[in-house]
């Protein structure tokens, strides 16, 4: 089922306009992850308001597990933390380790996202870039996610919100690879 389809669709309560929900479908296709969030940034990231099927299948989720939840907990630092000592334990890698270095790359990239939060509307900068370890819930699996984030402003409404645009590009970077580099020396 098509969540922009629903009512449940909204922006602080407010249901977004049938105009809104059409242009939306039509403007992505089935084959483009993003998320829609509220511009609410905290260490848990953004309220999601709307995921796409692929977003949710990149992250092995259900809109049910996703609307109104917080990004990070469910794919981002969070998740990865929740489930990193078991595959620890199975690789063989030190936990200690591999922690310190995804809380490294958080912390660099985390002041980056806060520096671009409230450009909304200047494309020049309302773009952040940034690769980042996320977790599959539905596989249990790791991987090395790029992330497109821009911030925007609704014009009928004033809403500020955040569009996400994920990928898995662990054929490009392993999560080995960017665990090895993230570190104050370089790894």
């Amino acid at each position: 089922m098509n969540i922009l389809s629903k009512p449940g669709a909204a922006v602080k309560n407010v249901p977004l306009p049938r105009a809104k929900r059409v242009e939306l479908r039509e403007l992505f296709s089935s084959k483009t992850s993003f998320v829609i969030c509220d511009n609410d940034l905290n260490e848990f990231g953004y309220t999601i308001r709307f995921a796409s099927p692929v977003w949710l299948d990149l992250f092995g989720l259900t809109s049910k597990e996703a609307i109104g939840k917080r990004c990070c907990e469910l794919v981002g630092k969070c998740a990865v933390t929740k489930h990193l000592e078991k595959r620890a334990q199975v690789t063989g890698t030190d936990y200690v380790d591999a922690e310190a270095r995804l809380n490294y790359s958080c912390d660099v990239f985390f002041p980056e996202i806060m520096a671009c939060h409230g450009s909304w509307d200047r494309p020049s900068s309302a773009l952040f870039f940034c690769i980042f370890v996320a977790h599959n819930k539905q596989t249990g699996t790791f991987f090395t996610a790029e992330l497109v984030l821009t911030q925007r402003t609704e014009p009928q409404t004033g809403w500020q919100y955040t569009i996400n645009f994920p990928r898995d590009i662990s054929h490009e970077v392993s999560v080995k690879e960017f665990l090895d580099a993230a570190h104050t020396d370089g790894g």
